[in-house]
């Protein structure tokens, strides 16, 4: 409910009055579906129910597929978004060769020098042309650029900026956009 209800009100500042929240429950055994049962009702989200454990690929092309908006934003439930980290993302796409934005990830609660030194790389990439991989946590992107993951598929968010560049666009890392990871 936290993770819905964060994002509809970070939506809401980046002023984007035409939205869905779409929630895919990949099986899961805890009360989440319905939570988001909860929150539909109230016309919060819509809730995408797979059979069975089937993965996030899956969840992704579900959601991808059930989506009617052009610019797409994923976030993993975990993670805590910064103040204005989603408008700041949808800002990047003034420049029409960005084809998707990726948020900065952060550990909450300590600092890792191994995060430092990937954020740091993948701004280096962006600022180059693009970055090979987006932050599964916190990411926009342009619906026309996004194909349908194999089910096997292992590092989405590699994948997914592979889809982007060969396209013709960039995947760039936005550092004023950020996701907290919590440990778990």
């Amino acid at each position: 409910e936290e993770k819905v209800l964060e994002i509809r009100e970070q939506l809401i500042l980046a002023g984007v009055s035409k939205t869905e929240i779409i929630v895919v429950d990949d099986g899961s055994t805890d009360s989440s579906g319905e939570i988001i049962q909860n929150l539909k009702n109230k016309g919060f989200a819509t809730l995408l129910k797979s059979s069975s454990r089937m993965g996030k690929p899956n969840a992704i092309n579900l959601g991808v597929e059930a989506s009617q908006y052009p610019i797409l934003l994923f976030s993993d439930v975990r993670q805590t978004i910064s103040g204005s980290a989603i408008k700041i993302l949808l800002s990047r796409f003034e420049d029409s060769d960005v084809g998707a934005v990726s948020s900065q990830l952060e550990l909450k609660g300590g600092d890792s020098p191994a995060r430092r030194w990937m954020n740091n790389l993948k701004l280096r990439e962006s600022n180059k042309g693009s970055t090979t991989g987006v932050c599964g946590a916190l990411y926009v992107i342009k619906k026309e650029l996004i194909e349908e993951l194999p089910e096997d598929t292992i590092l989405d968010d590699l994948l997914i900026s592979l889809f982007v560049m060969k396209k013709g666009k960039r995947v760039v890392l936005e550092p004023e956009a950020i996701v907290h990871d919590v440990p778990f």
